[in-house]
Protein backbone atom coordinates (compact mmCIF):
# COMPACT_ATOMS: atom_id res chain seq x y z
CA UNK A 1 0.00 0.00 0.00
CA UNK A 2 2.46 2.89 -1.88
CA UNK A 3 -0.99 5.16 -1.02
CA UNK A 4 -0.85 5.69 2.48
CA UNK A 5 3.14 6.92 2.87
CA UNK A 6 1.99 8.95 0.09
CA UNK A 7 -0.92 10.18 1.33
CA UNK A 8 1.34 11.36 4.60
CA UNK A 9 3.65 12.93 3.08
CA UNK A 10 0.79 15.18 1.09
CA UNK A 11 -0.73 15.88 4.47
CA UNK A 12 2.84 16.94 6.18
CA UNK A 13 3.18 19.05 3.36
CA UNK A 14 0.01 20.88 3.62
CA UNK A 15 0.34 21.19 7.24
CA UNK A 16 3.65 22.33 6.64
CA UNK A 17 2.40 25.31 3.68
CA UNK A 18 -0.54 26.15 6.44
CA UNK A 19 2.07 26.77 8.89
CA UNK A 20 4.31 29.09 6.81
CA UNK A 21 1.47 30.80 5.70
CA UNK A 22 0.44 31.35 8.72
CA UNK A 23 3.98 33.24 9.78
CA UNK A 24 4.04 35.05 6.35
CA UNK A 25 0.22 36.61 7.16
CA UNK A 26 0.94 37.28 10.54
CA UNK A 27 4.27 39.20 9.36
CA UNK A 28 2.30 41.24 6.92
CA UNK A 29 0.43 42.16 10.09
CA UNK A 30 3.45 44.42 11.63
CA UNK A 31 5.28 46.91 10.72
CA UNK A 32 8.54 45.61 11.91
CA UNK A 33 8.16 41.84 10.19
CA UNK A 34 6.65 43.29 7.15
CA UNK A 35 9.99 45.07 6.29
CA UNK A 36 12.18 42.05 7.40
CA UNK A 37 9.90 39.96 4.88
CA UNK A 38 10.48 42.90 2.55
CA UNK A 39 13.93 43.14 2.62
CA UNK A 40 14.48 38.89 2.88
CA UNK A 41 12.78 38.37 0.22
CA UNK A 42 14.68 41.01 -1.93
CA UNK A 43 18.02 39.13 -0.57
CA UNK A 44 16.39 36.28 -1.65
CA UNK A 45 16.01 37.63 -4.89
CA UNK A 46 19.45 38.66 -5.34
CA UNK A 47 20.77 35.61 -4.31
CA UNK A 48 21.71 33.79 -7.26
CA UNK A 49 23.81 36.99 -8.77
CA UNK A 50 25.47 37.34 -5.79
CA UNK A 51 26.12 33.91 -6.02
CA UNK A 52 28.33 34.26 -9.27
CA UNK A 53 31.47 35.43 -7.35
CA UNK A 54 33.89 32.93 -5.63
CA UNK A 55 32.03 31.87 -2.52
CA UNK A 56 34.16 33.36 -0.17
CA UNK A 57 34.00 36.40 -1.14
CA UNK A 58 29.86 35.97 -1.35
CA UNK A 59 29.94 34.83 2.00
CA UNK A 60 32.34 37.69 3.03
CA UNK A 61 29.45 40.63 1.84
CA UNK A 62 26.85 38.07 2.66
CA UNK A 63 28.18 38.51 6.51
CA UNK A 64 26.74 41.65 8.00
CA UNK A 65 27.61 43.70 11.20
CA UNK A 66 26.01 42.73 14.07
CA UNK A 67 23.48 45.26 14.82
CA UNK A 68 20.20 45.51 17.12
CA UNK A 69 16.87 43.73 15.32
CA UNK A 70 13.24 44.94 16.53
CA UNK A 71 11.99 41.20 15.27
CA UNK A 72 13.04 38.54 17.51
CA UNK A 73 15.31 35.65 16.43
CA UNK A 74 12.98 33.40 16.39
CA UNK A 75 10.53 35.32 14.49
CA UNK A 76 13.42 36.45 11.88
CA UNK A 77 13.90 32.40 11.31
CA UNK A 78 10.84 31.74 10.95
CA UNK A 79 9.80 34.44 8.70
CA UNK A 80 13.07 33.55 6.24
CA UNK A 81 12.18 29.68 6.05
CA UNK A 82 8.64 30.45 5.28
CA UNK A 83 9.70 32.66 2.28
CA UNK A 84 12.42 30.28 1.38
CA UNK A 85 9.61 27.41 1.31
CA UNK A 86 7.51 29.56 -1.35
CA UNK A 87 10.10 29.28 -3.48
CA UNK A 88 12.08 32.73 -2.70
CA UNK A 89 15.23 32.55 -4.28
CA UNK A 90 15.31 30.46 -6.90
CA UNK A 91 16.94 28.73 -8.76
CA UNK A 92 18.73 27.55 -5.82
CA UNK A 93 18.06 24.79 -4.14
CA UNK A 94 16.24 25.15 -0.96
CA UNK A 95 18.60 24.45 1.62
CA UNK A 96 21.12 26.43 -0.16
CA UNK A 97 18.75 29.83 -0.10
CA UNK A 98 17.39 28.88 3.55
CA UNK A 99 20.75 28.65 5.29
CA UNK A 100 22.25 31.64 3.20
CA UNK A 101 18.98 34.14 4.46
CA UNK A 102 18.70 32.25 7.71
CA UNK A 103 22.65 33.23 7.97
CA UNK A 104 22.65 37.02 6.48
CA UNK A 105 19.79 37.54 9.03
CA UNK A 106 20.76 35.65 11.92
CA UNK A 107 24.16 37.14 11.98
CA UNK A 108 22.96 40.52 11.58
CA UNK A 109 21.21 40.01 14.89
CA UNK A 110 23.65 39.11 16.57
CA UNK A 111 23.62 35.55 16.48
CA UNK A 112 27.10 33.56 15.65
CA UNK A 113 25.85 31.22 13.34
CA UNK A 114 28.37 29.43 10.86
CA UNK A 115 27.17 28.05 7.57
CA UNK A 116 28.52 24.69 6.30
CA UNK A 117 27.98 23.50 2.84
CA UNK A 118 28.65 19.66 2.32
CA UNK A 119 28.40 16.64 -0.32
CA UNK A 120 27.22 12.57 -0.68
CA UNK A 121 27.14 10.35 -3.00
CA UNK A 122 23.97 9.50 -4.59
CA UNK A 123 23.95 6.62 -6.66
CA UNK A 124 26.35 7.51 -9.73
CA UNK A 125 25.40 11.89 -9.09
CA UNK A 126 26.75 13.33 -5.92
CA UNK A 127 23.83 15.62 -3.79
CA UNK A 128 24.55 18.85 -2.02
CA UNK A 129 23.36 20.07 1.20
CA UNK A 130 23.87 23.04 3.36
CA UNK A 131 23.37 23.92 7.34
CA UNK A 132 23.91 26.51 9.65
CA UNK A 133 25.37 25.59 13.59
CA UNK A 134 25.18 27.25 16.54
CA UNK A 135 27.67 26.87 19.21
CA UNK A 136 28.75 23.79 17.48
CA UNK A 137 25.54 22.29 17.03
CA UNK A 138 22.88 22.03 13.93
CA UNK A 139 20.52 25.13 14.03
CA UNK A 140 17.49 23.86 13.26
CA UNK A 141 18.15 21.13 11.35
CA UNK A 142 17.29 17.72 10.87
CA UNK A 143 20.71 15.78 12.23
CA UNK A 144 20.08 13.07 9.79
CA UNK A 145 20.48 15.76 6.86
CA UNK A 146 23.68 16.25 8.09
CA UNK A 147 24.97 13.30 9.24
CA UNK A 148 24.46 11.49 5.68
CA UNK A 149 26.98 14.70 4.44
CA UNK A 150 30.57 15.03 4.33
CA UNK A 151 31.46 18.45 5.14
CA UNK A 152 33.41 19.97 2.45
CA UNK A 153 33.58 23.76 3.88
CA UNK A 154 32.48 25.75 6.44
CA UNK A 155 32.36 29.76 6.70
CA UNK A 156 33.63 31.64 8.90
CA UNK A 157 36.06 28.91 9.14
CA UNK A 158 38.63 30.14 12.13
CA UNK A 159 40.50 31.46 10.40
CA UNK A 160 38.68 33.96 8.16
CA UNK A 161 37.79 37.59 8.06
CA UNK A 162 34.36 38.87 8.53
CA UNK A 163 33.27 41.53 7.47
CA UNK A 164 33.37 44.72 9.54
CA UNK A 165 31.00 47.25 7.53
Amino acid sequence: MAAMPNLQRILVGMRRGLAYSAVLAAALASGAQRRLLAEALALARELPARLEQPLPAALLALTPPAAPQPVAVETTRAIVDALTAFGAGRPLGICLRRSLLRYYFLRRAGLPVVIHFGARRLGDDIAGHAWLTLAGQPYHEQPEHILIHTRMWSYPSADAPLNSR
